[in-house]
């Protein structure tokens, strides 16, 4: 089918990739605004693991496991919602509106 309309399968892979690029936003969007509820003080790594596995789960109820809370951090400081201190320590930023 694709070999037949290739326009087709272009449309099809830009409407997969918004759509993945959509999700991507909207879940740091939902880590964006658990940073805001976090105090701005530098924490180590795992504590910074644990404050959001908690109040992921306090604010949508759903639990967030270890590796899952883990990946949610890395994707944090990808996009820039984790600084580092001095002396190497985590400090969650807040967005200002």
């Amino acid at each position: 089918m694709w070999r037949r309309h290739p326009e087709r399968l272009r449309q099809h892979i830009d409407r997969l990739s918004k759509m993945r690029s959509d999700k991507a936003e909207e879940r740091g969007r939902l880590i964006q605004a658990l940073f805001n509820m976090m105090p701005v003080q530098p924490m180590r790594a795992f504590e910074l693991r644990d404050r959001l596995a908690a109040l992921w789960l306090e604010t949508y109820s759903e639990e967030l496991d270890k590796k899952q809370a883990w990946s949610e951090v890395r994707r944090a400081m990808r996009l820039g919602m984790v600084g580092r201190s001095d002396d190497d320590l985590y400090i969650p930023r807040h967005e200002w509106c």
